[in-house]
Order: C-alpha cells, then sequence, then structure tokens
C-alpha cells in the first residue's frame, strides 16, 4: 500500500503525520471513506484512534493514537493546553502589528462548514508573528491557543488580511499574474491556472510531552511542494 502520509514520528503507542492537502483526517463522505487518514492507518495498523484533526485541504502535523488510554491522555493534553500548535500561513495584506494576539470569540454556524466572530462565540486566541513580507503579501507562524472550528482563518479574515487563497473566507485561488502584472505573458487562448488553490495554511509544529514516556517532542512538518513554490514566487517579485 503506497504510503498517505510522511511518518514524522511513531512507537507503539502513538504516530505523528504529515498530512497531505486534500486528504480528510475522518472520512467526509461516503466516497472519501478509502482515503481518510482514518481508513488508511485502520487497514494498516487494525486499531487507530483520531486525537484531533485539521481541515482536509490543510496540509501538515497530525496525531494519531494506536490505542484507547494514549487517545485519553493526549485528548485531555489537547483539552488542558498542554500541546503547543503551531501553523504556517500566507496572507493578503500585512498585519499590523508585525507580531501580536488575536482574541475574537467565534461561533460555528448550524448546519455549515463555516465559523464566524460573533459574542456569544467560544473564546478564541491566536498569537502570531509576521515572517517574511512580500509587498502587500506576507508569511506569517501563528500558534493557537484554543482550537475553535477555522480559527485562524476566521480571525485573520477579520483583521483585514485574509489568508492568500481560502474557497470559504476569501479567494478561491491565487495566480501569478497577480504578482507580475502587466508582465505576465500566457498564449493566446489558454487560460491561466493558478499556483494555489486550496487553503494557504500548513499545520507546521507541535510541542509536547509523550502522554505515556513523559519524553518531550518537537516535531515539524516540512512545508509541502505547492507553498513552496508560491514563496519563491513571491519572492522573486521584490
Amino acid at each position: 500500500m503506497k504510503p498517505l502520509a510522511e511518518i514524522l514520528f511513531e512507537d507503539e503507542f502513538l504516530i505523528v503525520v504529515n498530512k497531505p492537502s486534500g486528504i480528510p483526517v475522518i472520512p467526509t463522505r461516503t466516497a472519501e471513506m478509502d482515503k481518510s487518514l482514518k481508513y488508511y492507518y485502520k487497514k494498516k495498523l487494525g486499531e487507530i484512534f483520531i486525537v484531533h484533526r485539521i481541515d482536509m485541504e490543510t496540509s501538515g502535523i497530525v496525531i494519531l493514537a494506536k490505542d484507547a488510554e494514549t487517545h485519553r491522555l493526549l485528548s485531555l493534553m489537547f483539552q488542558n493546553r498542554q500541546i503547543r500548535k503551531f501553523y504556517v500561513l500566507l496572507t493578503r495584506g500585512l498585519p499590523r502589528p508585525d507580531e501580536g494576539q488575536i482574541d475574537l470569540p467565534l461561533k460555528k454556524l448550524n448546519n455549515q462548514n463555516k465559523s464566524v466572530v460573533a459574542k456569544d462565540g467560544k473564546s478564541a486566541s491566536t498569537v502570531y508573528k509576521v515572517v517574511e513580507t512580500f509587498g502587500n503579501f506576507a508569511l506569517l507562524e501563528a500558534e493557537i491557543l484554543t482550537g475553535r472550528h477555522h480559527q485562524i482563518r476566521v480571525h485573520f479574515q477579520n483583521i483585514i488580511t485574509p489568508l492568500l487563497v481560502d474557497p470559504i473566507y476569501g479567494d478561491n485561488a491565487f495566480f501569478l499574474s497577480e504578482i507580475k502584472g502587466k508582465k505576465y505573458r500566457k498564449a493566446k487562448h489558454e487560460e491561466e491556472k493558478p499556483l494555489l488553490s486550496r487553503v494557504s495554511l500548513h499545520a507546521h509544529k507541535l510541542e509536547f510531552k509523550h502522554p505515556m514516556t513523559n519524553n518531550s517532542l518537537e516535531l515539524a512538518a516540512e512545508l509541502p511542494k505547492d507553498l513552496r513554490a508560491v514563496i519563491n514566487q513571491l519572492r522573486k517579485s521584490v
């Protein structure tokens, strides 16, 4: 069976992988049953427990437990904020200040795969810093102190620096012509293909103590090829 994701860490208790974009953590429809991380590792290992999720179009690091007790302990660690979660993202617009914390309560809309800022929502906190800028675009690292639905995506949309690509809260795609402007040339009758057409968000790093061995773990998932390609083009534009 072809590997579904790069393994970053594995022992008898848990497995940590770098999930590609487009792969769901759990099945979202019957048609995707055989494409999810849960299906793949259940077939491979016999038993698997989903500890946490990232969106299907988000790439990056995911922990899966191999037994019920490890699952219980890891779930408590997430609930008690004992696992630090870092993301890399690209935005349209430059967040001000360059480093800060966004505290906006979020509420998931009924029967919709969408969240909004709402006074009666659950508290949500995102700490961020700008890593690099490219004109009116920015590369950031963000740590989520809470784990609300679409937290980073909604937080940055609400401070007027939405993700570079976000089909739900912003633009559907990013094109080379956006940064090349009049210098961009394409063949006649040829439709421009997007540089990126999935959410520009990557679950980059987790820091935590192993629930069974108490060893400190700091695990990082390398940026995927599509995001690296966009960053390289943005660097060329400045």
